[in-house]
């Protein structure tokens, strides 16, 4: 029988406390509320791989990609080659190319929402040019 457990992993922003608990194929992102004593799921995931949590958020790996999570809900894929080794505040630890980078989650988040932003521009005005 699989029983509920928590994940080790686990962040504290303000009065909230994030954190990863469920079982096999079915993980729940949760906060609890350390004020009310209330707690509510954020996401469900069903395959897990790997889960860091940060200040302000998350990142699941699943299938061999990795996805970034603000706790406001803004999500992005972050770039292939890129592995989160862990995470301290709001700093994520991203190893690439042999070497450890320190980023900040919310600049990281906003610099991959400007990335997306421009390649989807770019996308559109490729289709609407050959239209």
């Amino acid at each position: 029988r699989n029983i509920d457990s928590s994940a080790f992993d686990f962040s504290i922003s303000g009065n909230n406390l994030y954190y990863l608990r469920g079982g096999a194929g079915n993980w729940n992102v949760s906060r609890y509320d350390i004020a009310s004593k209330n707690r509510s799921q954020i996401r469900q995931v069903s395959r897990l791989e790997n889960f860091i949590a940060s200040e302000s958020g998350f990142v699941i790996v699943s299938d061999g990609k990795s996805r970034i999570e603000s706790f406001t809900g803004e999500k992005s894929d972050l770039p292939e080659g890129w592995n989160v080794r862990g995470s301290c505040g709001s700093i994520l630890l991203i190893e690439y190319d042999e070497q450890i980078h320190l980023i900040d989650f919310n600049v990281l988040m906003q610099k991959l929402k400007e990335v997306n932003g421009a390649s989807k521009h770019a996308s559109v005005q490729r289709t609407l040019s050959q239209g």
